[in-house]
């Protein structure tokens, strides 16, 4: 075993008081991954660290730090780690 410890993924979801739809996550991961999913509404992403891979529709995208993403209602996409 190395002496080299991986970050610690982390995740919060909380809702907007005055937007009671929009829903909001923070999270940090270095191995989660997301399955081909949709959302009834739009996905607005930003980027603030690292690197995420994400396929929207038939395009795949690396999203580094200070990319904001959006994916429309119902489009199917997953995202993973970009970079190590």
């Amino acid at each position: 075993m190395s002496g080299i410890q991986q970050p610690q993924e982390t995740t919060q979801f909380w809702r907007h008081p005055r937007f009671r739809d929009l829903g909001m996550l923070k999270a940090r991961f270095t191995r989660h991954r997301y399955q081909l999913h949709t959302h009834p509404t739009y996905v607005v992403a930003l980027i603030t660290q690292g690197c995420e891979r994400v396929r929207i529709g038939n395009e795949t995208v690396l999203a580094p730090s200070g990319t904001v993403l959006l994916v429309d209602p119902e489009i199917w996409h997953d995202g993973e780690a970009g970079a190590d």
